[in-house]
């Protein structure tokens, strides 16, 4: 009823139990029409009238709770809530037997509509809500009426269970975490378990006998339950800790367990379209877990299990949604049956995935066993194909270096060269790709060992007249150690030291770079040479450096040996490489 409805009402006052209260018209009428009914229904007991008075003034002084002092009207929202904090006649009636009623008298008042047998006295304990000293759905503090302990005893352990299923103290032998279980039986309990809402169903909840004396005190001392209690506190300072506590900690531990239900459900629905979706066109879905699975175990049973958690899932959300709703009041109650049989499909979609998630784990582990068991061979198998084919790639080097070895020596012999001593050669006697001279193409000397651990001779042996020679080569190294020497036939040597400068620079191409640097000082096609030999190397040289032997004897055996060696008798070899060229013999003129 809107406010323009109320204006155009009809206000009465009324006098009830001594108090003019304003009211609507509408209002009087379903008062008048309650207390009319309530009056009829005590009148046939043994002191009825007396507490019809006292359910009469109840009702005075909840309409004085409701406006206190403020002459405003009483609506029929007020009427209705009253009615609904006394309880109406029907449902103290459902408190009785029905084998027990007798028909109402006839007569013209509102008393013939209830008739009022003998009430049979019954003291049965019943579980239902306390929803008048809740603090959230009064499912702990019904529970602690039918167990008969303290309901802030059984909220405290709550608490702790939740804190050690939070921090892993305390587990449960099934897929589901431990605190989501918990919040959620507590949230299926809330909503099948129903609420002490009248006075019988209080003492039944109580284990009191539901008679015409114990209905009476329920009635009058009945207080507002809920949020209407503002003005009641707990026993004690550690209750009150204790249900703010509890209070806290359900809203916000509710929230995330329908949130991380929400998540997994959309989840599941996700995988569950992208399996159908794989059936039509290939999606890559057999690379994924679910896809391993699927391999593996039978399909009714991977469809059980997601059926089930679906289900599970889905009344667990909607259960928690529905209790919220109902907390704030934005819907109506679902019906005893409805939700008996929401918790039955919910308990068996519970039972249901448990029971197919452990036989799939069981099945996904055998599989996983077997798996690991045929990795290992298969990695067994590659390391020891591996090792064959390193075995294979070593003997065709070794075989390679051995062949290009041979066709060196034998390039080496059609010069004239003879490898004397040749130890811990790095698979070669000759290169090329480096030559001073900028040639990649020309073969020089060369030996290396990238630890240094080698021995490197070769000679070359010629007959000359007798007289005095001079030996020149081209040559460099990393090293101290290495010589260009000749030896006559007298056994005598002649030796000079290669200039250490690696692989830049050298004499060779500083000289050449000093001799553009005079204008004028060559003709062309000697400064083209130059020009040549200062380019090499990005205009950096290869270390290059010419190296002369001079005053080399040779008598009447005509015989002259020469060469390069690091296998010095008074030197220590301590490089890596050498390199050697463009040797040339001339005699000494005037000597």
């Amino acid at each position: 009823m809107d406010s323009s409805d109320r204006i155009m009402k009809k206000n009465i006052a009324v006098n009830i139990s001594g108090v003019l209260y304003p009211i609507d018209e509408d209002a009087y009428e379903l008062l008048k029409r309650y207390l009319d009914n309530m009056r009829a229904y005590f009148s046939r007991q043994e002191g009825g009238k007396e507490i019809a008075d006292d359910i009469e003034s109840r009702a005075a002084e909840l309409m004085g709770e409701l406006h206190g002092g403020n002459n405003t009207p009483v609506t029929i929202e007020d009427v209705q809530y009253i009615i609904n904090r006394i309880g109406s006649p029907e449902e103290l009636g459902g408190v009785y037997d029905d084998d027990a009623r007798t028909e109402p008298s006839s007569g013209a008042d509102a008393g013939e509509e209830y008739g009022m047998p003998e009430v049979p006295v019954r003291a049965v304990k019943k579980l239902y809500r306390d929803v008048e000293h809740k603090i959230l759905g009064g499912v702990l503090a019904g529970l602690g009426y039918y167990i008969g302990v303290n309901p802030k005893w059984l909220r405290l352990l709550v608490i702790i269970l939740a804190l050690m299923t939070l921090t892993g103290i305390l587990a449960l032998p099934v897929f589901v975490p431990p605190f989501l279980f918990i919040m959620t039986l507590y949230i299926v309990c809330w909503a099948a378990i129903p609420a002490a809402d009248t006075p019988a169903q209080r003492l039944e909840m109580r284990g009191e006998p539901v008679n015409i004396d114990n209905l009476r005190d329920e009635i009058l001392n009945d207080t507002p339950t809920g949020d209407n209690a503002g003005g009641r506190t707990f026993i004690d300072g550690f209750g009150r800790m204790v249900s703010f506590l509890f209070k806290s900690f359900f809203y916000v531990s509710g929230a995330v367990v329908l949130l991380i239900s929400a998540v997994i459900l959309i989840g599941l629905l996700v995988y569950i379209c992208w399996y159908l979706l794989s059936s039509i066109g290939n999606v890559g879905i057999k690379d994924t877990e679910l896809g391993q699975m699927m391999s593996v175990c039978p399909l009714p049973l991977l469809w059980l299990c997601c059926i089930s958690m679906v289900v599970a899932l889905a009344l667990t959300v909607g259960f928690g949604v529905y209790v919220f709703m109902r907390s704030m009041k934005r819907v109506i109650a679902i019906s005893t049956p409805v939700i008996l049989g929401c918790v039955i499909a919910w308990v068996v979609a519970v039972v249901l995935s448990i029971g197919s998630w452990v036989q799939i784990a069981h099945i996904m582990r055998i599989n996983r066993l077997e798996l690991d068991r045929m990795r290992v061979e298969q990695r067994e198998e590659r390391r020891e194909k591996q090792r064959k084919l390193a075995e294979d790639q070593k003997k065709r080097r070794e075989q390679i270096n051995e062949n290009r070895n041979r066709e060196q020596l034998k390039f080496l012999e059609e010069q004239g060269w003879r490898a004397v001593k040749n130890r811990n050669l790095d698979a070669h006697y000759m290169m090329s790709g480096e030559h001073y001279s900028g040639n990649k193409e020309r073969f020089y000397l060369d030996a290396y060992n990238k630890s240094g651990d080698m021995t490197y001779e070769v000679v070359r042996t010629v007959k000359v007249a007798p007289g005095i020679y001079t030996l020149q080569a081209v040559a460099r190294t990393d090293g101290n150690g290495c010589e260009v020497f000749a030896v006559n036939g007298a056994d005598k040597r002649y030796a000079v030291d290669v200039p250490v400068c690696g692989n830049k620079g050298g004499s060779v191409w500083a000289d050449a770079k000093k001799a553009l640097e005079v204008p004028d000082s060559v003709v062309l096609p000697d400064r083209d040479r130059l020009s040549a030999l200062v380019r090499v190397n990005r205009s950096k040289g290869y270390g290059w450096s010419r190296v002369a032997v001079n005053g080399i004897k040779v008598g009447a055996d005509s015989v002259l040996t020469y060469g390069v060696t690091n296998d010095v008798v008074s030197k220590t070899w301590d490089g890596t490489w050498l390199s050697a060229t463009a040797f040339e013999l001339s005699p000494e003129h005037g000597r």
